[in-house]
């Protein structure tokens, strides 16, 4: 124990010149010093002491762009390379400290500590579970959209995407309480609205299709907890509905397309579409939502089936919905535009329900 606090001690000195050779002028050079200054740490007995931390905390918070940023970089890489040195759950910390620092840093630089932030954990989640990593009450993307920080609001929801549209697994149990708090927080929909629409695009072309679903899923839900406020927040609400839509429509062709199953998806979309109906409520004073989601509604079910899908049970309960519904709109176009969606489910069902009849007539004669 003597000889460890002692060479604790002892590289407290020298860690100490290594952050001052950042503070030259030079933004090459800077980086140069930076690079020396992990190499160090490299060398030192695992874990990292004390003065390595406040070392740290010196370099992220530097007043120079060029040391922060790769400081940001190269703590998260030593993170992810060197647990016994420095522990991913030691490490966010210190990555997310700088966005809230006064004055803020500038929108450039929270990119790159959201970046590195990112980065360590798309890491993290491919070593363990991510619930057991990232409890809400502390979890590092949410910390980062507390934090207020331009920059980090701006690339927050570019990092999230590119995690789901590689499919790292873990990921969509990683970002449900970020984009849960993002969902509830009051007065933030333009930011919500980006999210969603990043997030949907990003599960509508991510490379494990088997993971889509959970994504849109999880946006589906988080549709219930905001644009609840004035004119400006619904139509933000109904922006972020019709990219959820755009997602399945891709979605279900590309699996159709590639002959994998569509079931999952398709059960998946009318979920969404009658849990849009059972929100018409709260919204039906704002004028042309309910043709807008009756539209959006049948242009979904449509796709589904002219891909050849067959009508789903699920869809049941959503003529259900549709019944009940046309007796509370106002407007005759609100009226037309039920009545069309409900007179094509109805043909649709006929449809799908003849053919079966035909299918099965036809295989007992083969027989």
């Amino acid at each position: 124990m003597a000889a460890a606090s002692s060479s604790a001690a002892g590289a407290a000195p020298a860690l100490a010149r290594l952050v001052d050779r950042t503070r030259v002028p030079d933004p090459s050079l800077q980086r140069h010093a930076v690079a020396a200054f992990f190499r160090h740490l490299l060398s030192l007995a695992p874990p990292l002491p004390s003065a390595a931390h406040d070392a740290l905390t010196s370099l992220l918070g530097s007043p120079h762009p060029a040391v922060a940023a790769h400081a940001a970089a190269s703590v998260a890489r030593l993170a992810a390379s060197r647990a016994d040195l420095l522990a991913p759950d030691l490490a966010f910390p210190f990555l997310i400290a700088p966005l809230s620092a006064s004055p803020s840093p500038s929108p450039r630089l929270a990119s790159c500590f959201v970046k590195a932030v990112a980065a360590l954990v798309s890491c993290a989640l491919r070593s363990g579970p991510a619930a057991s990593r990232f409890p809400p009450h502390d979890h590092p993307f949410v910390q980062a959209l507390a934090s207020g920080a331009d920059g980090a609001r701006a690339e927050l929801p570019r990092q999230a995407a590119r995690m789901v549209a590689e499919g790292v697994d873990g990921t969509v149990g990683f970002l449900r309480p970020f984009v849960m708090f993002a969902a509830v927080r009051k007065g933030d929909s333009a930011f919500v609205k980006d999210l969603f629409g990043a997030l949907a695009a990003a599960a509508a072309a991510a490379a494990k299709p088997d993971s889509s679903v959970p994504m849109l899923k999880l946006l589906a839900e988080c549709l219930l907890h905001f644009g609840r406020g004035n004119g400006e927040e619904v139509r933000l609400w109904l922006t972020s509905v019709e990219c959820l839509v755009d997602a399945y429509v891709i979605l279900l062709k590309k699996l159709a397309h590639a002959q994998l199953t569509t079931y999952d998806a398709q059960a998946s979309s009318v979920e969404l579409i009658e849990m849009l109906l059972s929100q018409w409520s709260l919204h039906h004073q704002f004028m042309g939502i309910a043709s807008v989601i009756l539209g959006l509604s049948k242009h979904l079910f449509w796709v589904q089936k002219d891909l050849g899908l067959c009508y789903l049970p699920e869809i049941s309960v959503v003529l259900s919905s549709l019944s009940f519904i046309l007796s509370g709109l106002e407007f005759e176009h609100e009226q037309l535009a039920g009545l069309k969606l409900l007179t094509f489910l109805i043909e649709w069902k006929h449809e799908n329900g003849t053919l079966l009849i035909f299918s099965d007539l036809t295989s007992s004669r083969e027989h």
